[in-house]
């Protein structure tokens, strides 16, 4: 189903349309829930994942069911980083062409867009 999508619970409360009787309800990630980076991170990736899960807890729409979705944000996030890096470092242009980089970059915000919207 296709539509605005549903506001937090965080959301609700700050813009005062908060009601427990219709929101109460909501699934929430609990304090105990440690999510944790895959195992194939390394230390920048970590970093990043930390920073992202951070954020999510601070509004209160962290769940487990986003860790696939995370990882998927953090590596995108880092690979459009690095190739914006190397455009930086080589030139925006290949010659007279765009840098070859420049298509992994639009690639990564495609994949990134969405999810930012998720969260």
């Amino acid at each position: 189903m296709k539509g605005r999508p549903s506001k937090s619970e965080a959301e609700h409360k700050a813009t005062g349309t908060f009601r427990p009787d219709r929101h109460g309800s909501r699934l929430k990630a609990s304090e105990s829930e440690i999510l944790k980076p895959p195992a194939h991170f390394n230390k920048v990736q970590i970093a990043k994942w930390n920073e992202v899960v951070s954020h999510l807890r601070q509004f209160d729409i962290l769940s487990d069911q986003d860790a696939d979705s995370i990882a998927t944000y953090v590596e995108s996030v880092l690979i459009q980083r690095d190739a914006f890096l190397l455009m930086q470092r080589e030139g925006f242009l290949d010659g007279e062409k765009t840098h070859p980089a420049f298509r992994v970059y639009r690639d990564m915000e495609a994949v990134i867009k969405p999810l930012r919207e998720q969260f």
